[in-house]
Order: structure tokens, then sequence, then C-alpha cells
């Protein structure tokens, strides 16, 4: 799937917003509420990528795009790469869905 298709803002109810934006040929991603934990995306396998904060103590994780019939972003979930990482970095319990376009 072309990298622009993965490109919004994504809203968790508990979170917030993350942005997913087009870097080049690559995705970067942003965390508006947390400052550090943006960096690149790197594709890890299918619609799934690799996030690599900016900041080393960020547990890095794996960003999964869920794709509608429409060929749309359904969902975006994502898992710390480590299964050692602390439970406080809960990324599993995030289900962001695509910003509506009236917010």
């Amino acid at each position: 799937m072309p990298l622009a298709n993965y490109v919004g803002d994504f809203t968790d109810p508990w979170y917030g917003t993350i942005k997913v934006r087009q870097a080049g040929k690559t995705l970067a991603i942003e965390f508006p509420h947390s400052t550090g934990m943006e960096g690149p995306l790197t594709h890890y396998q299918y619609d799934t990528f690799k996030m690599n904060p900016k900041l080393d103590w960020v547990e890095p994780a794996y960003v999964t795009f869920a794709i509608g019939a429409d060929g749309k972003v359904d969902r975006v979930t994502m898992k710390a790469v480590s299964p050692r990482a602390d439970f406080s970095w809960d990324y599993h319990d995030l289900l962001f869905t695509p910003e509506s376009a009236g917010k």
C-alpha cells in the first residue's frame, strides 16, 4: 500500500491523538501529548511498522494499521517490541481510530 494511505490523525478515547505523517520515503509518528516519543516508523511486515522513538528511554513499539474494505485505515494498534517491556508501556490497551474530518 502506498505510504500516503497510512497518513492521518488517529484518536484513542483515553490517550488522545497521534499523527502519522509521510517523511520522504518513510513514515513518522508524533505523540502531541508525549514529547519525545515521536520518531520514524520503519516497515516491519505487512501493515506493521516499528516505532523508533527519539528518546532512548521510550519503549519501541510495533504500530499496526488495520485496513478496511474501502482501502483506508480503519484503526491503529500498538504493542511493545520487547516482551520484557515495563507494564507502564501499555500500548496494547490503546485503540486509535481515524479522527473525523469535522474536528
